[in-house]
C-alpha cells in the first residue's frame, strides 16, 4: 500500500454560480450594466451548441436567426458568461462571433459586468452590434468553457449552460441541441446527475433536444455534474479487473479505495460510490478479520471528518480499538491507536491542531492508506 497516488488536499471551492455560458440575447444598456430585452420580428430559428470536454472545454453555438419582417434590423447581441478569476476577458477566452460566416471584429466585441435579472453580479456579457437583413442569418459563437469543481468532492465537475436567455427573441425557439462530448465512452455511474432529465447518452456524448419551446425560467437550462472522464475511465477498468477475478481479495479492496475516494467527505451518505466500498471492505472482514488493510480503509473513509482538528469522535476511537486489537503488529494501525488514546494538549490553539492532523493525514498517505489510481488533475485556472 505504499505507492499512494491520492491527494489528500479536498478542493474547497465552491463556483456554483459560475463557469455558466448562455444562448444569445438582444440587449440593452442601462447605467453600468446590460440586461437582455425582448424584439419584435426576430426569432432564433435553431440553435446548436457543442461543448468538447477539456481543461478548460471547447464551446462552439451555430444559431439560425430570421427576421421575419422587410427592412434590416440593427440589434445589439449579448452573450452572458460566468468567469472564473483568470478568464475574465474575451481574450483569455479565446471568444469570437461570426454572422455568415464573417468574423466581427474583436474591437467590436465589448464587455459589459454587473447585470441582473436572475444572473449573478459577477456575469460578463460580450455584446456586439449587427444588422439582420430580412430573412436567415447564421450566427457562430466560439469560446472557452471551464469546468467547475464540485465543493468537497474530489474528481467532480459540473458543466452549465443557460437557454433562459434565448427567449428574448420573437415566438418560440424552432428547435435546439446541446451536446456535450466527452474523451471516451460514458459509463453507467459517471453521470452523477443532470437536468433537464430528458438527456439522452450515446457511446462518448450526453445530448438534449427542445423543439418548438419557449424557455421559461431555468425549465430548460443544462446543468449535469460528473466525474472527470479519465477518474472514469480508471474506475471502470478496476471493475473490470474484479469481473474477472471476483474473489480476488486484494481487487474487492482495490474497488473499495477507488470508490470511496470519490466521497471521502460522506457528502453522499445513500450513494453508491459510499454503500458499495463498505459493503466490500465488510465483506473482506467477515472472512478475515485481521486484514490490515480493509481496517484501514475503514478507518481512512470513516463517516466523521476523519483526523480533522487533530481529534477523534468515540466512534472512531472505538473502530480503531477494535482494529488494534485484530491487527496489532501493523505499524500504520499501532501509530493511529497511539494518537486515538492520547487526548488533545488543551495548551494547543486550534490552528496546531490542525497542523497536527494534517502532517498525520500526509503521514498515512506516505504509508499507502489512501490508495488509488487517480492522478492530481492541475486545472490552471483556480
Amino acid at each position: 500500500m505504499k505507492n499512494s497516488s491520492f491527494l489528500l488536499a479536498v478542493v474547497a471551492l465552491a463556483l456554483s454560480s459560475t463557469a455558466a455560458i448562455c444562448d444569445i440575447s438582444p440587449t440593452q444598456y442601462r447605467g453600468e450594466g446590460i440586461r437582455p430585452i425582448g424584439v419584435t420580428g426576430i426569432r432564433m430559428a435553431s440553435a446548436k451548441v457543442n461543448i468538447d470536454w477539456g481543461t478548460p472545454c471547447a464551446l462552439t453555438a451555430v444559431f439560425v436567426m430570421e427576421n421575419k419582417t422587410l427592412s434590416p434590423a440593427d440589434i445589439q447581441l449579448g452573450f452572458p458568461v460566468g468567469l472564473p478569476k483568470n478568464f475574465q476577458s474575451k481574450d483569455s477566452l479565446d471568444f469570437s462571433m461570426s454572422f455568415d460566416g464573417v468574423a466581427a471584429k474583436p474591437s467590436d466585441i465589448t464587455e459589459v459586468g454587473k447585470t441582473g435579472q436572475n444572473f449573478p453580479t459577477d456575469t460578463t456579457w460580450y455584446r456586439c452590434r449587427h444588422t439582420f437583413p430580412p430573412g436567415q442569418t447564421t450566427v457562430t459563437v466560439t469560446t472557452k468553457l471551464p469546468a467547475t469543481l464540485v465543493y468537497k468532492t474530489p474528481y467532480r465537475e459540473c458543466l452549465r449552460y443557460c437557454i433562459e436567455t434565448g427567449a428574448s427573441w420573437e415566438g418560440p425557439i424552432g428547435s435546439e441541441e446541446v451536446t456535450i462530448s466527452f474523451p471516451s465512452p460514458i459509463t453507467p455511474d459517471q453521470i452523477i446527475k443532470a437536468t433537464p432529465a430528458s438527456y439522452t447518452v450515446t457511446g462518448n456524448t450526453i445530448h438534449w433536444a427542445f423543439k418548438d419551446f419557449k424557455p421559461s425560467g431555468r425549465d430548460h437550462d443544462i446543468d449535469v455534474e460528473y466525474l472527470r472522464p479519465d477518474v472514469a475511465t480508471i474506475l471502470a477498468g478496476v471493475r473490470a479487473e474484479l469481473a474477472k477475478d471476483p474473489t480476488n481479495t486484494a481487487l474487492k479492496l482495490k474497488l473499495a479505495a477507488h470508490l470511496f475516494a470519490l466521497d471521502r467527505h460522506d457528502l453522499l451518505r445513500n450513494a453508491s460510490f459510499r454503500t458499495e466500498p463498505e459493503s466490500l471492505v465488510n465483506g473482506v472482514l467477515k472472512t478475515n478479520p485481521h486484514n490490515a488493510e480493509a481496517w484501514l480503509l475503514s478507518i481512512a473513509y470513516d463517516d466523521s471528518e476523519t483526523f480533522w482538528d487533530d481529534s477523534f469522535s468515540e466512534s472512531l476511537t472505538k473502530k480503531i480499538k477494535t482494529t488494534h486489537k485484530e491487527c496489532p503488529d501493523d505499524p500504520v494501525i499501532q501509530l493511529l491507536y497511539a494518537r486515538s488514546q492520547a487526548a488533545p494538549s488543551p495548551t494547543l490553539s486550534y490552528d496546531d491542531r490542525v497542523k497536527r492532523s494534517t502532517e498525520l493525514r500526509a503521514q498515512l498517505e506516505k504509508e499507502g492508506v489512501y490508495p488509488t489510481d487517480y492522478p492530481h488533475f492541475d486545472y490552471g485556472y483556480w
